[in-house]
């Protein structure tokens, strides 16, 4: 199988971590190592690039399938609009705020579609010229899938979960291809920005992920940054994350900070307009953001790393509180679909 290829050595010049996945399927020494590089990457930045992942000809088709759906006319988007029930549909340009503390609004456009395991009927809300690549759709979603359960399996081992406990498969047991969960698979269009923009809008304001991983793929226009306290400093700082060939950009999310007690960290990440031409280019971007079943509490996992850290409670967001998480923040628990209901409805205007 062809995979992505890197074009640059294993380290970059924007202080966000590179992991080769190569070899983590066999057991031994070239497997302890990749999971040492992914632990140090997530408990301390919450960002990695990831090399050797996944197919790159289906990145590369899925680009030009997202190209061609993004062309269409904007009142053929509209017909399939965005439901924050289910959270599939297509989201307008303006009629998502990441970042409720800003006043500028979102300036993209995306398509997001559920977890393609049957359970949905999304099939009947695809456009077009989505429906007629729909096993191509599938295919994609399963090759994220099957990426991000050997990331699940890896943050398990390092974790060090006893096998008493589910071991290695304690999150992979956790987040079924089968189960109903908030699974969300996005095409992301960013537009160029119009002439007269007087400083009302963003292309994505600052905000953390709200499941477990989010898979995200880039073409050659940047523009993510990431919230990162660097070593040495005394406060954090937005770096950028720019498009790296041949990687695929991993980011950890709330829920994975929730069940470690903070252990691992969710990055507050934004997409900023470029200066200059820089903002008359389209960007577009790929993201596949994972979720647990739906039923799963947002409890401290069975971990040695974890159980003597402080109540993540105790280092409560100005976010969380905005959305209305004050049950996590009490001794009661709430569920990954509960936690995902308050994340949509504070998102969309």
């Amino acid at each position: 199988m062809d995979t992505l290829l890197t074009t640059t050595s294993s380290t970059n010049d924007t202080s966000i971590p590179i992991v080769d996945f190569r070899g983590f399927n066999n057991p031994g020494p070239t497997r302890e190592k990749i999971v040492a590089d992914l632990m140090d990457a997530v408990t301390s930045v919450g960002f990695f690039y990831l090399d050797n992942a996944i197919d790159i000809d289906l990145v590369n088709r899925m680009f030009d399938l997202s190209a061609k759906y993004f062309a269409l006319p904007k009142e053929e988007k509209r017909k399939i609009p965005h439901l924050v029930d289910t959270n599939a549909g297509y989201v307008d340009v303006g009629v998502e705020n990441l970042n409720f503390k800003q006043k500028a609004l979102d300036y993209k456009e995306a398509f997001d579609v559920r977890k393609a395991n049957g359970l949905y009927g999304d099939e009947d809300r695809l456009p077009t010229v989505l429906r007629d690549e729909k096993d191509f759709f599938i295919e994609f979603q399963k090759a994220c899938l099957n990426l991000i359960s050997q990331l699940l399996r890896a943050f398990a081992i390092g974790l060090q979960i006893p096998t008493s406990e589910g071991g290695e498969d304690y999150f992979v047991n956790r987040h079924r291809f089968d189960g109903d969960s908030g699974d969300n698979f996005r095409l992301l269009h960013y537009p160029p920005l119009p002439d007269n923009d007087g400083g009302e809008w963003t292309r994505a304001g600052g905000h953390s992920d709200y499941g477990t991983i989010t898979l995200l793929f880039q073409t050659d226009v940047g523009g993510l940054e990431a919230l990162i306290q660097q070593p040495g400093d005394t406060q954090s700082a937005f770096i950028p994350v720019p498009p790296r060939p041949g990687s695929v950009v991993i980011n950890t999310g709330d829920l994975l900070q929730f069940w470690t007690r903070g252990l691992i960290t969710s990055a507050v990440h934004r997409v900023v307009i470029p200066k200059g031409e820089g903002a008359k280019k389209s960007r577009y971007s790929i993201a596949y953001f994972c979720h647990p079943d739906n039923e799963v509490t947002l409890d401290p996992i069975p971990s040695p790393l974890c159980k003597d850290l402080p109540d993540f409670k105790d280092k409560a967001t100005d976010t969380l509180a905005y959305v209305g998480v004050e049950t996590f923040m009490t001794d009661k628990s709430i569920t990954a679909l509960d936690y995902l209901q308050l994340r949509l409805k504070a998102s969309y205007l």
